[in-house]
């Protein structure tokens, strides 16, 4: 089992940099809610990689144009979490559920309920 991160941006350093550049100046605008709460300028925030240090279920984190390349015939608003077991990806948090996120709080609760209600089935 594994939880698959998706951010809706690309990868590469250029694109870093414009998303930077995109988040200071125009946040309410911008496109991945997932980038906006779990990183700084340069770096992921501490209480977010504790957080994900601590899970007890292999991760990934991928770019768009990563995850497209990967699972192209996995079509969903991004950013997203999925869950893959075996050979079946599926939705664990929809970028509508992300986006509803204000602050990392709010995206590591319902996490931490889903993952104990995955981790008993």
């Amino acid at each position: 089992m594994k939880l698959i991160f998706v951010y809706n941006a690309d990868a590469g350093i250029f694109n870093a940099m414009t998303d930077t550049i995109h988040k200071v100046l125009s946040p309410s605008n911008y496109k991945c809610q997932l980038c906006q709460i779990t990183y700084g300028l340069t770096s992921m925030q501490g209480a977010w990689r504790d957080f994900i240090d601590e899970l007890e279920i292999e991760k990934t984190f991928l770019h768009r144009n990563e995850f497209t390349e990967k699972y192209p015939d996995v079509k969903a608003e991004l950013p997203a979490v999925f869950i893959e077991r075996g050979e079946s990806i599926a939705p664990f948090m929809t970028a509508n559920e992300i986006g509803q996120c204000n602050d990392l709080q709010a995206l590591i609760e319902p996490m931490q309920q889903r993952l104990a209600t995955v981790s008993h089935s």
